[in-house]
């Protein structure tokens, strides 16, 4: 999941027709499909060098791409916003990618996309305990999500991948949850930061800071990995997820310019359907009735969520 939080404030109303729908579309189905090509790469690859080096190369492209045709929006950042961005990065990206490339090489991806779904709940969690008073109606998505989330993590209640027993799966069920809480905390956090104002340099320096923490924490862990071991389905999903997250943070930000902050916000309910669908269907994931009433009702609870934002 490359994602991220929603912004504070409702943009300008620009986009219409294709103009709109197709980022909204592109958005939905390739940060859906995040999900699918990390559970393809780690098959195969070391987990965590693999997602620094994606993220790593994605970052580096995304910013030379900035200094290229928005050179301008590069020279803005100053010398607080620069470790600023450092933190924000590791925070988020970091801990987010480091939990989902390792729990997934034993549960589902379309089971880590729905606990990953769970970001924009605990950011209202970290909100009211900062002392804000979010809506009734956030509140109440916040709770019954929560409490869906917990009964779909009950033993059990989750198929493992990979011979992972029920024990294994509870735990790295839990690092994808704690991966999550992370990245709301940050995320949170965030807006009390000085930040760059360009929403693709924050991005472009996030990614990097990521992919430089991630590739030096798995070699420190002693990943290795050797080329000839590595098969075609691994290195295609791999490749996938740099092109996601160039394109899908591109779109994302298109939509923050020209969009309402309620449609764009459809990305944190839909990613999950998309990933449980494309994991079932081109990798046979396996589906209970917990993880399929989970996902309903956790999507349900972030779009209560959304909407009370929205009114508010």
């Amino acid at each position: 999941m490359t994602q991220t939080s929603t912004a504070t404030a409702a943009p300008r109303q620009q986009l219409q027709g294709l103009q709109l729908w197709v980022p909204i579309v592109v958005l939905w189905i390739v940060w859906g499909s995040t999900f699918l090509g990390v559970s393809t790469s780690v098959q195969t690859m070391p987990p965590l060098v693999s997602a620094g080096m994606r993220y790593l190369i994605a970052g580096l492209l995304l910013l030379g791409s900035l200094v290229l045709l928005q050179p301008e929006s590069v020279r803005a950042i100053t010398r607080k916003q620069f470790p600023a961005t450092l933190v924000l990065g590791l925070g988020t990206v970091g801990i987010w990618g480091g939990s989902s490339a390792t729990s997934q090489r034993y549960i589902p991806g379309g089971v880590a996309a729905i606990i990953a779904a769970s970001v924009p709940l605990w950011v209202v969690v970290f909100r009211r305990l900062g002392g804000d008073k979010p809506r009734r109606l956030t509140l109440v998505g916040v709770i019954v999500g929560l409490l869906a989330l917990a009964s779909m993590l009950l033993p059990g209640a989750i198929v493992g991948i990979n011979g992972a027993d029920t024990h294994t799966v509870l735990l790295w069920s839990s690092v994808m949850l704690l991966g999550s809480i992370g990245w709301a905390y940050f995320s949170w956090r965030g807006s009390r930061m000085d930040l760059p104002s360009s929403p693709l340099v924050l991005a472009a320096l996030s990614l990097t800071w990521a992919g430089i923490g991630l590739t030096l924490l798995g070699l420190i862990v002693g990943e290795r990995g050797h080329l000839e071991q590595i098969s075609l389905p691994s290195w295609i999903g791999w490749t996938w997820l740099i092109v996601a997250s160039i394109v899908g943070y591109a779109a994302y930000t298109t939509l923050i310019a020209g969009a309402s902050l309620s449609l764009t916000s459809t990305y944190a309910y839909v990613n999950p359907i998309v990933a449980v669908l494309l994991g079932s269907i081109v990798l046979g994931e396996p589906l209970t009735w917990h993880v399929i009433l989970g996902l309903l009702i956790v999507a349900g609870s972030v779009a209560m969520v959304v909407s009370g934002e929205r009114k508010k």
